[in-house]
């Protein structure tokens, strides 16, 4: 549902936000010969039930890399103290340094921030105390991992909300970083 000219609120918009991302991703970067990477795209099952999923990616494909795409948490709403949540919605994708389990690679994450920088993407950078993603996994499997989050109020309730320009701009970064030398 929209709510003004850039909000979109809906359930599952953590799941359903990620895939449109990806899926973006994919329209443009298919059939490009500028592409700096083999780009495969994934959606994996049971993350919050002990990333279950990401595991059989690397059973199945050889992987360098990772970008983890996954809802990001916000302060930006009464009685949740943005110290602890800095994003906010509206501001960009959000590069996540560490979560309550792993840090990530920091030199991924700075090169996908940096990028956003000089490619004039909006940029947020944070650290999530109590959240967890596939990445952890695909890094505890010797896979170079960054999380790319896009800024989500609300999360888990039925009225999860997103900007639309986060998205895009969470598009722009991931077509960027795979066709960028």
């Amino acid at each position: 549902r929209r709510l003004g000219e850039h909000l979109v609120t809906g359930k599952a918009m953590d799941d359903r936000v990620a895939l449109t991302i990806a899926t973006l991703a994919g329209e443009r970067l298919a059939g490009r010969d500028d592409l700096r990477f083999e780009v495969w795209l994934a959606s994996t099952i049971q993350e919050e039930v002990g990333i279950i999923g990401a595991n059989s990616l690397v059973d199945e494909l050889e992987i360098d890399r990772s970008i983890s795409l996954d809802v990001g948490l916000t302060g930006d709403v009464p009685g949740v103290d943005p110290r602890m949540f800095p994003g906010k919605i509206g501001g960009g994708p959000i590069v996540v340094y560490n979560d309550f389990s792993v840090h990530y690679d920091w030199a991924f994450t700075e090169e996908l921030a940096a990028l956003a920088r000089s490619s004039s993407i909006p940029v947020q950078e944070s650290s999530f105390a109590n959240y967890g993603s596939d990445g952890s996994q695909m890094i505890r499997r010797g896979v170079k991992s960054a999380l790319m989050t896009y800024p989500t109020r609300y999360t888990h309730s039925p009225i999860e909300t997103v900007d639309i320009r986060d998205v895009e701009w969470c598009v722009d970064l991931l077509v960027k970083y795979a066709t960028t030398g």
